[in-house]
């Protein structure tokens, strides 16, 4: 009985896990065929448009199909998008793609500073754009304007109870495992404080040794030199009779 009981429950389990299995494909085929209505009705198509200093239209810079990235700017040519002026720095600005039409600038600290729409960013704060927010980076006499275009909209595809909290579990995972990670960061960074800690307590303790020994060395030459005993190796009455120790007792031991 408790074979044919362990037989059934193995089954369940597998059936359960299959049904989470193809529930899963269904919803990442189903965000996929949505990312491509999307596309097709001329939704997230964005851009960063430059213009010269008089305001004429120079190029456009592409943004489409870069959601979750980071693009960097500055005047390497390791950048993202590399801003050749004197005037930017090596790593100038940091510009955040997120999910849903979200953007996303931030100045790193640079020499000359970030100005979106003629205010200037506080440096490594973040600043979110919107459509036809305009950039200008240093003393460049270039702008760089935010194009965010959403003529059309794409039909709602609304999600299953089973899909939603599927989605939900699928995001509580992950986010548990940033805290696991930052966790296991946080944990690494202290054991190496205390790895220092203890390195620096036991040459500190090899410092005063090797003082500790040098001092004794220098006492043992300085005994020999004058003829007498080391105070150590001195017996306790010596010790009491020395005429060169201030704190000696000069005890009568005759009695």
């Amino acid at each position: 009985v408790r074979l044919v009981l362990l037989v059934l429950l193995v089954r369940l389990v597998r059936l359960v896990l299959l049904v989470l299995l193809v529930r899963l494909v269904r919803l990442v085929l189903l965000v996929r065929l949505v990312r491509l209505v999307r596309l097709a009705a001329g939704r997230d198509v964005a851009y960063l448009e430059v213009l010269s200093k008089e305001g004429v239209p120079l190029e456009q810079i592409g943004l489409d199909g870069l959601q979750g990235r980071d693009l960097a700017l500055g005047r390497t040519e390791a950048s993202d998008l590399q801003l050749d002026h004197v005037s930017i720095s090596r790593k100038h600005a940091v510009l955040s793609i997120r999910c849903g039409d979200a953007f996303e600038v931030t100045d790193l600290g640079s020499n000359h500073g970030t100005r979106v729409d003629g205010v200037a960013l506080v440096p490594n704060m973040s600043m979110t754009l919107s459509d036809r927010s305009e950039l200008v980076f240093g003393g460049m006499g270039k702008s760089y304007v935010l194009r965010v275009a959403a003529e059309a909209e794409a039909p709602v595809v609304e999600l299953t109870a089973a899909q939603k909290e599927l989605a939900e579990i699928l995001e509580r995972n992950k986010l548990r495992e940033g805290e696991m990670e930052r966790e296991r960061k946080e944990k690494l960074l202290a054991d190496k404080a205390e790895a220092i800690r203890i390195k620096e307590a036991e040459a500190r303790a090899a410092e005063r040794a090797e003082h500790k020994r040098k001092r004794q060395l220098q006492k043992e030459k300085e005994a020999r030199a004058s003829g007498r005993p080391l105070k150590s190796q001195m017996t306790y009455r010596e010790r009491q009779l020395d005429p060169n120790d201030p704190n000696a007792k000069w005890c009568d031991f005759s009695h």
